[in-house]
């Protein structure tokens, strides 16, 4: 089932929680809602869901204008951040209560709803804790057992509310990459929220940044890295020096240690695309003294300090870091090897 959002805003009081959003998810596409606290990630995921109601705009399900419907007539799964799974029942009943909380009509029979039950927690890998109760299990199982009960009812589309936001490093990584590999074998239209950047790159087929309200890019997780439209949405993603340089009229850039005066462009530059040398041949070397270097991890990170005490960070294999024999305090100069620029810099 695809989902469209027109124009859509949200406000509690004076804060505009969602400010005029517009954007849509393909059928069997999974999407990630990406951005800091208080962007208004949340707020829209619920009203997809109908557990907030827009002051303005539309929701449409499948080419139908469900604004006004209640969340029961949506079809959607929803998956909280804190499990929210009865205590007092087994993961079996767990998953099965969407099932027996139906209208008789609809209602399976108790082997059907056994039978249904069993399929999704094999599907979770957790049948063989169908009997356990919730205070028994992991984190990481607690979460897949509220997977399975969302699925249950058989959703159209499924939303997760920073499904991993409770759970250790090591345990987020594991469950997003089964979360992948789960859509790629169910394929329903998901849509879940976070304000992990690299969950979101890693997860979703495509990524919606918001920030205050508005939404500042939507793309693919290589679009919105790569190819970044605004100074919030290349900042968000990761670490990112910022310098001060004047354009030539060949299009060259010139750095410029003190700025001072004449500044025409704000450069930003990833720390892996920043070199380091010892000693610099160029015409436009950027001077800085070491101040802390990290060996820990597949790369190198050095914290160095221009001349104006601004600090700078750059990521080096671990090879070049031996060769170089860096060490604290240690005078260098710096290289951009790619950087970016935006014309539009009232996002920043």
């Amino acid at each position: 089932m695809s989902i469209e959002l027109i124009d859509v805003s949200k406000k509690f009081g004076s804060f505009v929680a969602v400010d005029s959003v517009s954007f849509s998810v393909n059928k069997g596409e999974l999407l990630a809602l990406l951005g800091p606290s208080g962007s208004g990630k949340t707020t829209i995921l619920r009203i997809i869901a109908g557990l907030e109601k827009a002051d303005s705009g539309s929701v449409i399900l499948e080419g139908r204008d469900v604004t006004k419907d209640d969340p029961r007539d949506r079809g959607i799964g929803f998956v909280f951040q804190h499990y929210a799974l009865f205590r007092h029942m087994t993961v079996f009943e767990n998953v099965a209560f969407g099932l027996r909380v139906k209208p008789r009509k609809l209602r399976p029979n108790e082997s059907e709803i056994r039978k249904q039950v069993m399929d999704l927690l094999s599907l979770v890998q957790l049948d063989f804790l169908a009997h356990h109760y919730p205070m028994q299990l992991s984190g990481g199982q607690r979460q897949r057992v509220a997977l399975a009960r969302a699925l249950a009812i058989q959703p159209s589309i499924l939303l997760l509310d920073e499904p991993f936001g409770s759970l250790d490093a090591r345990v987020r990584k594991e469950l997003r990459r089964w979360l992948r590999k789960l859509h790629d074998e169910i394929h329903v239209t998901s849509v879940f929220v976070t304000h992990d950047q690299e969950e979101a790159l890693e997860v979703s087929d495509r990524v919606v940044i918001t920030n205050q309200g508005r939404i500042e890019q939507i793309g693919s997780p290589e679009e919105v890295y790569f190819a970044p439209r605004t100074p919030f949405v290349f900042q968000f993603l990761g670490d990112v020096n910022l310098f001060h340089a004047r354009e030539l009229s060949n299009g060259e850039l010139i750095f410029i240690p003190d700025d001072d005066s004449g500044v025409e462009k704000r450069v930003f530059v990833r720390p892996n695309q920043i070199s380091i040398a010892l000693n610099w041949s160029q015409k436009n070397p950027i001077p800085a003294t070491i101040h802390y270097i990290n060996t820990a991890g597949p790369m190198v990170k050095v914290e160095l300090k221009d001349k104006k005490g601004n600090p700078l960070l750059a990521f080096i294999s671990i090879e070049e870091y031996q060769q170089l024999n860096l060490k604290k305090n240690m005078n260098v100069f710096i290289g951009v090897k790619s950087h970016h620029t935006f014309e539009n810099m009232s996002h920043f």
